[in-house]
């Protein structure tokens, strides 16, 4: 399926592992397949940009025969026991291809705003060396935090703890602050961006160090 046209790149393909295409007097309807074998990531059908743009490719190529109305776009994902689908009109489809054909422009300009996140930066190549990445994880720790209660013994009242005379084992000193479930609850989306980064960054560091460079503060030892 070539969806070149909704691009500033030429010879943009992709290969179809199933489609169907039928018509009726109300426009023609079809079904795409995408069989993902892998079973680290599961992925969904719903606004899959990869699905849609297959779409586009299949709408390019045959609506002047079947005038297509509808797509169905499914995954099948067998090694993970997952099978997915999704229904988008044409008129939608359409309206996805405008806007990647104005952010694909977009993406190719010197300044290009980078938006950093754990998917999309999920298997990018140069991450560990991208300020956008810095900025965005800063800006999680600034978010998560800014906007939670401030970090207080639950249930603990201020009063002096007098231990002058009295028995040691009578002495109990006052609860700790703690994250709370609502704390904890605000972090965890965040888990695989910040860690795929720091090893991301790790290994670039590593690389550096073994080519010669100096990084301050570390060193490579045998072993």
């Amino acid at each position: 399926m070539d969806f070149t046209r909704w691009t500033p790149l030429t010879d943009q393909t992709g290969t179809a592992d199933h489609v169907a295409i039928w018509g009726s007097r109300f426009g023609g309807d079809v079904i795409f397949t995408d069989l993902k074998y892998g079973k680290g990531v599961k992925v969904f059908a719903e606004d899959n940009p990869q699905l849609m743009m297959y779409a586009l490719g299949i709408y390019d190529e045959w609506d002047w025969a079947y005038d297509i109305k509808k797509f169905t776009l499914r995954i099948c994902q067998p090694r993970l026991g997952h099978f997915d689908s999704w229904e988008i009109t044409t008129k939608d489809l359409l309206r996805f291809g405008e806007k990647v054909h104005r952010g694909a422009h977009q993406a190719l300009q010197p300044d290009a705003p980078r938006r950093a996140g754990e998917k999309q930066c999920r298997f990018c190549k140069v991450k560990a060396t991208c300020p956008a990445v810095l900025d965005a994880i800063g800006q999680i720790a600034d978010d998560t935090f800014d906007v939670l209660e401030p970090l207080t013994p639950a249930g603990a009242k201020r009063q002096a703890l007098v231990v002058d005379k009295a028995p040691k084992s009578l002495v109990a000193l006052p609860p700790v602050a703690e994250l709370t479930t609502q704390h904890l609850a605000r972090i965890l989306p965040y888990r695989k961006m910040v860690e795929g980064w720091f090893k991301a960054a790790y290994t670039e560091a590593e690389r550096r160090a073994l080519d010669g460079q100096t990084v301050e503060g570390w060193k490579i030892v045998d072993g």
